[in-house]
């Protein structure tokens, strides 16, 4: 068990929130196709090989990541899983929208991969972070109509307890 140390530095301790869309090339395609909502999807890698990305629905049928399409094709045909190709261009734009969307929030922020976006939040402390990590969400659902979930973390750079905010089972 570790201890707490008394009398640390603050300045010593950096805030920030880590922003991340929830199976984002599932998210994507659901957009265009509402009725896959609850649904288990799929989309699968450049040349259709392998699984890249699962909804909920799939992860719950044991569908794994990476797992080469031949070996699941008897679980689409049983539990009639939709399969799509990758779409990078509309990943892309996706990402686009969330990364805009979550530059609104903060001055200090940094890109981490197409769907996951780091936000300082060191000197928001005045602030309640738990409404403010909602209204983040509340926006980026609205501007991107994707499925987020955001974490706010306090660290001495190295070490803390994730505590969520925002992530409540909303869906767009």
């Amino acid at each position: 068990m570790r201890k707490h140390r008394r009398n640390q530095n603050p300045a010593k301790f950096v805030m920030f929130g880590l922003c991340d869309c929830n199976n984002f090339y599932v998210s994507s395609e659901r957009v265009f196709r509402p009725d896959l909502q609850g649904k288990p999807v799929v989309v699968l890698s450049n040349n259709d090989g392998c699984v890249v990305s699962r909804s909920n629905e799939a992860k719950a049928l044991g569908i794994k990541m990476a797992v080469p399409f031949y070996q699941i094709q008897g679980l689409v045909k049983k539990h009639n899983i939709a399969v799509f190709s990758s779409n990078y261009e509309l990943y892309h734009d996706f990402s686009n929208r969330v990364m805009t969307t979550l530059s609104q929030f903060s001055p200090d922020t940094e890109i981490y991969s197409i769907d996951e976006m780091f936000i300082g939040l060191s000197g928001f402390e005045h602030l309640n972070l738990k409404e403010y990590g909602t209204k983040i969400v509340e926006t980026w659902k609205i501007h991107s109509k994707l499925t987020p979930s955001c974490q706010s973390k306090l660290t001495p750079l190295r070490r803390s307890k994730l505590t969520p905010f925002g992530r409540s089972k909303l869906t767009p």
